[in-house]
């Protein structure tokens, strides 16, 4: 498989989990634009290769819980 085909199949992944994301956060509540963008900048760095899966997992869940400590104490 080519570099080139890679990078599709990456971005294709990432296209489809912010899909995923955006439908189940919108079924349950409105969804906070920043958690958001948390979670779509972090999951790049996965489908680039640029982190693993539990990396960003973790850098997630680090990063979202910073901000909402920040936001509701």
């Amino acid at each position: 498989m080519s570099l080139l085909s890679l990078a599709r199949l990456a971005r294709q992944g990432l296209d489809l989990f912010k899909i995923i994301c955006l439908n189940i956060i919108d079924g349950f509540a409105r969804p906070d634009q920043a958690i958001l963008e948390i979670m779509l900048r972090e999951s790049e760095a996965f489908y680039s290769g640029a982190a693993t899966a539990r990396e960003a997992a973790e850098r997630i869940q680090s990063r979202a819980g910073i901000y909402l400590s920040e936001q509701y104490g």
